[in-house]
């Protein structure tokens, strides 16, 4: 166990309302996926909510931590692996409660899995598609980073297809809401600075 591991938990356990995992089953745990990889993180974060997530980064890059996000940890490639500080969605951020069904659309926590958004849709008569075969366990968020598909694809495309906007927190702690393109959107992103980290995303 490096140094820098052992100062993990005491940094941050006081400033986020989730869990702050170091221990060695943890770390070995969250150091295997649906994949062929291994690689050992420094430690796990299971936040409970967006302000956890905010104070993880700005933690990870004022100590030049990488930083990983996990969902249900199905894809083969194994994206959801790293060295650093894993974040780990799906343990808090997927309640049904924060599932909420509009008239054409849905908003959902990155931690909900496929089939709970579906379940919700259902009581609507809507669905999500396309479907992915591991629909019990991925996670929205993680489908949107590795643009899933799924058994529909063909007819329906993959997820981001499906997306109207999302809402990110980038590596310094700031809170992006995406849209799609127009007027509007880019008088907003004109009037933002230009020193800034959102600015040099857009």
């Amino acid at each position: 166990m490096t140094p820098l591991t052992t100062t993990v938990p005491g940094d941050l356990a006081h400033e986020i309302a989730g869990d702050v995992l170091a221990d060695d089953l943890s770390r070995a745990m969250y150091s295997t996926a649906a994949g062929v990889y291994q690689i050992l993180p420094l430690a796990v974060v299971r936040p409970r909510g967006r302000d956890d997530i905010i104070k993880t980064l700005q933690w990870c890059r004022t100590n030049e931590v990488p930083v990983t996000l996990r969902g249900g940890g199905t894809s083969p490639v194994d994206g959801c692996l790293g060295k650093g500080v894993v974040i780990d969605t799906s343990a808090y951020m997927g309640p049904e409660t924060e599932i909420d069904v509009h008239e054409d659309t849905v908003t959902a926590p990155a931690g909900a899995t496929f089939s709970k958004v579906n379940e919700v849709l259902g009581r609507f008569d809507r669905c999500l598609l396309p479907e992915p075969l591991t629909g019990d366990y991925c996670t929205i968020g993680g489908m949107i980073a590795t643009n899933a598909s799924g058994m529909n694809s063909a007819k329906y495309g993959s997820i981001i297809e499906h997306v109207e906007s999302l809402e990110l927190v980038l590596a310094d702690g700031t809170v992006l809401e995406t849209q799609p393109h127009g007027a509007k959107l880019c008088r907003q992103i004109d009037s933002i600075e230009a020193s800034t980290l959102e600015a040099r995303v857009h």
